[in-house]
């Protein structure tokens, strides 16, 4: 997905890990295909950015591991968002 999107849009891996990162998203694991593993540490990394512009610690959901959420055979994700 990310070298097609890359190409479409005419930028170099660079640009696009750049543009990803300036997101909070990690593009080594969504490059590797870990949509659970990029969704987690950009969970983490907007939450740390929330305790900085708060000041103080932010109280975590201990459940946020998301591997309890259905999937299909072929993806690692959930089924229905609408269900939960």
């Amino acid at each position: 997905y990310i070298p097609a999107l890359e190409q479409s849009a005419g930028i170099d891996p660079g640009t696009m890990d750049s543009i990803l990162l300036s997101h909070r998203i990690a593009p080594d694991l969504l490059r590797a295909d870990d949509f659970w593993g990029a969704f987690s540490a950009r969970e983490d990394a907007l939450i740390r950015l929330i305790e900085d512009a708060m000041g103080k610690p932010v109280m975590r959901d201990s459940g946020s591991d998301h591997q309890h959420l259905p999937v299909e055979e072929d993806d690692a994700g959930p089924i229905d968002w609408d269900e939960f």
